[in-house]
């Protein structure tokens, strides 16, 4: 159901989801649209992982993906990353970050 409200003369539509603070959140509260976030922002980030671990010993690559992708995936999660969140969505996590990892001690 779409509601909009007038201001003024400023028409205020409802939306599905609203990014605040960094967090995407959805009209059901499930998650989906910040889990397939954080998704697509690591996925883009491992090229460029990738090509700093040729440069980088283990413990600086450690330090890399704790500060840079950990503190992506874990943004916020207080908030989002409760006991409700889908089975689905907590597989797409935790395959995010084993792969961090496995970046890092595969080198």
């Amino acid at each position: 159901m779409k509601i909009e409200l007038k201001a003024g003369n400023a028409l205020i539509g409802s939306s599905q989801t609203i990014k605040a603070l960094g967090i995407t959140i959805d009209n059901k509260l499930d998650w989906n649209p910040h889990i397939n976030n954080l998704q697509r922002k690591y996925i883009s980030m491992t090229a460029g992982l990738r090509i700093i671990s040729r440069k980088l010993d283990k413990t600086q690559m450690l330090r890399v993906i704790t500060s840079q992708v950990f503190s992506i995936l874990l943004y916020a999660s207080p908030v989002w990353l409760t006991t409700e969140l889908s089975s689905k969505n907590l597989r797409k996590m935790d395959s995010m970050h084993y792969s961090a990892l496995r970046l890092a001690v595969n080198m």
